[in-house]
């Protein structure tokens, strides 16, 4: 009997695969920023490796010093930002998502500041993504 179960076992462990390998990838990507603000506009060029564990909903970017869970994963799109905040600085939002047909990279964000006399700062980030293989998320050095 036991055999019967490891056997079973060892075949539900070579059918189902931790992750397939569009579930775990890296994105590079590069565009430019556009940001308006009080002192005008500026654009500025932009390149960022982004990490991607679909299966597990994480992902990181750059030196990957954190790993963040993504909102949301459709068959079109995937949603790394999804914000609005209000804190003492000023409210705004932050929505960023990335294109899955065409690469496609684009991020907007305005904070507005009701109680000073300072116009709304936007952001808008454009660019696009080309698939690398998964480099994996490193093991941060935490105390706890």
């Amino acid at each position: 009997m036991k055999l019967g179960a490891a056997l079973c076992l060892g075949l539900v462990l070579i059918a189902s695969p931790a992750a397939s390998a569009n579930e775990q990838f890296d994105l590079i990507c590069e565009g430019a920023t556009k940001s308006v603000s009080r002192t005008g506009t500026d654009v500025q060029s932009w390149k960022r490796r982004y990490s991607f564990d679909l299966a597990q909903s994480k992902y990181c970017e750059g030196a990957c010093r954190g790993i963040f869970d993504i909102v949301k994963v459709n068959p079109g799109s995937i949603v790394i930002n999804d914000d609005l905040f209000d804190d003492s600085l000023g409210r705004g939002f932050m929505y960023v998502y990335i294109n899955r047909e065409t690469g496609e990279f684009v991020g907007d964000s305005e904070t507005i500041y009701p109680d000073r006399n300072i116009p709304p700062l936007t952001i808008e980030w454009r660019g696009t993504c080309e698939v690398h293989p998964f480099s994996g998320f490193d093991r941060l050095p935490t105390k706890f």
